[in-house]
Formats: structure tokens, C-alpha cells, sequence
């Protein structure tokens, strides 16, 4: 449906120009008032929300899950769902940084330079 400016709020299938690369994306899209609000796109990627707002972006092709604005160790969140690890703005949360002690019933981490905390099992 379009309204009385002429942009469109629905569902497409199919493909459109990407705004910000100006080439055609292939997909199925949900628009609101002319904005892409979600995408499922040909190449195993997707996103939710508006760009420029609090975009959640999936890479299918090597499972991580960001925020839209990530910058490595300056802005924003990314997960990797397969080695685990999680990297937010002035951390990372990896294997390296996490243990478990299973005789003490303690997950173990530390942040920072020395600093450990651990979560009682």
C-alpha cells in the first residue's frame, strides 16, 4: 500500500534498490513508509529494524549476529555463535577469558587486565 506521499508500507518479495550501495538486493522485505524495516536476503543474511535505528543484523554465512552499528572495540555488540565468543564496545568475551571449575562449582571470568570474577553454580 502507498500513501499520500507515495511510500510504501507492506511486504515485497523479489528485489529492489538498495539505497545505500544503489544495486539491486534480492530478498523479501518488509517496508514502512518507504523504509526497509526487515530483510531476508538471497545470500543468508538479514536484518531487523530501520537503518540508521537499532538494526539487528544476521550473517547466516558465518553466524555471527551485530549490531548495526558495531565497530570493533568502539561501538555496538557482535556475537559469534560459532566459536562463542561475544564483543561489545570495551570488552570481549571469549574462550580465553572464560573458564569453568567443576570441582568448585565456579564459571570463571575476567575482564579486564586481572581482574576475575566468577558465578556460583
Amino acid at each position: 500500500m502507498k500513501d499520500s506521499d507515495n511510500l510504501f508500507t507492506g511486504v515485497l518479495m523479489g528485489g529492489y534498490i538498495n539505497d545505500d550501495s544503489q544495486s539491486a538486493v534480492h530478498g523479501l522485505y518488509g517496508f514502512d513508509k518507504g523504509e526497509a524495516s526487515f530483510g531476508f536476503l538471497e545470500d543468508g543474511t538479514a536484518f531487523i529494524g530501520k537503518s540508521g535505528g537499532a538494526r539487528i543484523l544476521f550473517d547466516g554465512t558465518d553466524s555471527t549476529i551485530t549490531s548495526g552499528n558495531f565497530q570493533s572495540n568502539s561501538s555496538g555488540m557482535k556475537i559469534d555463535l560459532d566459536d562463542g565468543s561475544i564483543e561489545a564496545h570495551s570488552f570481549k568475551l571469549d574462550s580465553s577469558a572464560l573458564t569453568v571449575d567443576s570441582i568448585n562449582n565456579k564459571f570463571n571470568f575476567t575482564i579486564g587486565s586481572n581482574d576475575t570474577g566468577y558465578f556460583k553454580v
